[in-house]
């Protein structure tokens, strides 16, 4: 099986290769660990993250090689088939495929932590169970364990459930809150010529083609990305959109004829039906930063009716008399699902509700469209850039 070409493009996104080092300096840079920093690092380690680490980075980043598939011949893609082609049973082309999945696990759990979200989800759910069968014991009975000793009360057992369930749902709104950060970072807010932030976005733009022409490549052999990636817990991208694949395949047509022929047991995605149900549970705007949307958007949507703005963006109870809401001329299709996507979303899945609330049709669509242009934003972008600023401080603030 050769990998002459593959092993070193994937070194790149292992542990220890150039894109762990970016999200290491990012995290550290921003406060984006897996608990918030609560006091500054020693010296020696400042200038390693801020001065040792960049400069190897950068050197790396400037001799990676993205030749191999940024090009419509694409010499890695041609290895990955023929190997494909070489294995001998279904078994041996899954792990094979595996292997290229894994190298992106750190990416995975950054811009598409569906897997994680979704264990945490299991978790509490699990704890909640507990928690109703504990509350149907009287609180104050002694329980002992398999071996006859004391384990402590339900009363105490219910503590301990609601502990973990506060837990669970802080680890889960830290990720999002992660992934969002690190999605603006990528996205072009901060785009200083040879840095960290772009060394990274460079790195997250090559892995999204791998990822489309790996998608398509596996089409053509009736295999579903989507179905591995479940199974593997890594996501090199978490939806399929048509567009992304039906060049590298020949036609939209075709691409259709290739996504139609999969098993449908492999072509449903109830993980990403199980991320928009998390999305509409937690991804919730705080009131000050709500408030500041609704100032902002005056004149842009109708009725200009506080309690129907905060049912149509946060649900809730729904008002009485209400009938939907409209945005007007003042704000472009494109402009209002650049800002849901902002408010919405995780790594690149979004949770539609508030665009359908507004009859904005195909939003995931015109999402992709004004992604297309140089700067991946819709025109008129800085009105939708001003707004998301002004929440961001209000989120920073807390004032």
């Amino acid at each position: 099986m050769a990998k002459e070409i593959q092993k070193p493009f994937l070194k790149a996104f292992q542990f220890g290769g150039v894109v762990h080092n970016c999200i290491d300096v990012i995290r550290h840079r921003y406060d984006l660990g897996y608990l918030p920093q609560d006091k500054p690092l020693p010296e020696k380690w400042q200038i390693f993250y801020d001065k040792t680490l960049p400069e190897k980075i950068i050197k790396e980043t400037d001799d990676f090689d993205d030749a191999v598939i940024i090009y419509t011949e694409s010499p890695l893609i041609d290895e990955i088939e023929e190997n494909i082609k070489g294995c001998k049973t279904d078994s041996e082309q899954e792990r094979y495929i595996f292997s290229l999945l894994t190298p992106f696990k750190e990416l995975s759990d950054i811009f598409h932590p569906i897997a994680e979200i979704g264990r945490l989800n299991n978790a509490i759910d699990e704890c909640k169970n507990d928690k109703e069968m504990w509350e149907s014991v009287p609180e104050n009975e002694p329980l002992t364990n398999v071996a006859g000793e004391a384990a402590g009360t339900p009363k105490e057992q219910i503590n301990a459930c609601d502990w973990f369930i506060e837990k669970y749902t802080k680890d889960i709104e830290r990720i999002c809150h992660i992934n969002r950060r690190f999605c603006e970072i990528v996205c072009g807010q901060i785009n200083e010529q040879g840095s960290v932030e772009q060394c990274l976005g460079a790195f997250v733009s090559i892995k999204t083609m791998f990822a489309n022409r790996l998608d398509a490549l596996l089409l053509t052999y009736g295999i579903d990305l989507m179905k591995l990636q479940r199974e593997s817990g890594v996501y090199l991208k978490s939806h399929r959109i048509i567009t992304d694949v039906d060049y590298y395949i020949g036609s939209r047509e075709l691409a259709q004829r290739y996504i139609d022929a999969l098993p449908k047991l492999e072509q449903s995605q109830p993980d990403t039906a199980r991320q928009t149900k998390i999305q509409t549970e937690r991804t919730q705007i705080d009131q000050k930063q709500l408030d500041v949307l609704f100032e902002s958007l005056k004149g842009c949507i109708t009725p200009y009716d506080k309690d129907s703005f905060i049912y149509a963006f946060n649900g809730g109870e729904k008002p009485k008399g209400y009938n939907g809401m409209k945005k007007t001329k003042k704000i472009t299709d494109a402009q209002f699902v650049y800002l849901i996507a902002y408010l919405f979303s995780i790594g690149d899945v979004v949770d539609w509700t508030v665009a359908h609330e507004f009859g904005i049709k195909n939003p995931s669509q015109k999402m992709t469209n004004y992604r297309e242009n140089k700067n991946k934003r819709p025109q008129g972008y800085k009105f939708i850039d001003d707004i998301i600023d002004r929440m961001k401080k209000e989120e920073k603030t807390g004032s």
